[in-house]
């Protein structure tokens, strides 16, 4: 009897001191862990305060693969929220923080307060563009206008002189009358020649076709330029 409770404490001893270095293998990876995980944090932190922000979320995301701890995705949700500007991948990574089983409830308020900042400004560049407002006038639209302008110049012109010819017509035209009368009048008193003096009003006549022929070129010139059947000087 006495021999086989010795044989029965010794199994103990030999299995508990075979278990003995599993469990101090054990213990050492869990703090070779979380040596690992404190030091991609650290490095992380000091990626961000040197503006490599994209870099710092890869440390935050391989040391939350190592162990899933909710701090980090708060930390990668900030990163996201208030160095980089992008409010999707902000709201992500709140939104997983929220549902994490460690998560603390100040963090979570926090997280819910940014999200509702989020998510109005996700709304707002999903909204589409207001409508456009018309175009101003182009280079080319402003010379076409001061071409018009230039052209109605032109026309004004035109018309001005057909009309002072046309009024040089008509006074030469009764100064002609005139002077015939005057003629022979002075034929029958005189003898003088109605030839004579008809012809010297006669000029007058010329001078107002002349001007009325000018103004009608002038318009009929400018009337072509504007159809583009002349070149503009």
């Amino acid at each position: 009897m006495t021999r086989q409770f010795i044989g029965a404490l010794a199994l103990v001893v030999a299995l508990t001191c075979a278990q003995a270095p599993q469990a101090n293998a054990r213990a050492a990876r869990s703090v070779s862990a979380a040596d690992r995980i404190e030091a991609l944090a650290a490095e992380a932190s000091e990626l961000v305060r040197a503006g490599q922000f994209h870099r710092g979320i890869a440390r935050y995301e391989e040391a939350y693969r190592i162990e899933p701890a909710a701090a980090l995705l708060y930390n990668i949700a900030f990163v996201y929220d208030r160095k980089l500007d992008d409010p999707r991948s902000a709201r992500e990574y709140y939104e997983r923080y929220l549902v994490a089983p460690d998560a603390e409830a100040d963090g979570s308020a926090r997280a819910r307060d940014r999200l509702l900042d989020l998510n109005a400004r996700i709304r707002e560049l999903d909204s589409p563009p207001p409508p456009a407002t018309e175009p101003a006038p182009s280079a080319s639209a402003a010379g076409l206008h001061v071409v018009s302008h230039e052209s109605s110049k032109g026309d004004s012109w035109g018309w001005a002189l057909m009309g002072t010819g046309a009024v040089a017509i008509a006074v030469g035209t009764g100064f002609h009358h005139m002077a015939g009368e005057s003629a022979d009048l002075a034929n029958r008193s005189q003898g003088t020649d109605r030839t004579i003096l008809a012809a010297r009003v006669k000029d007058q006549e010329l001078i107002g076709w002349s001007a009325l022929g000018l103004g009608a070129g002038h318009h009929l010139a400018a009337a072509l330029r504007r159809d583009g059947q002349l070149p503009r000087a």
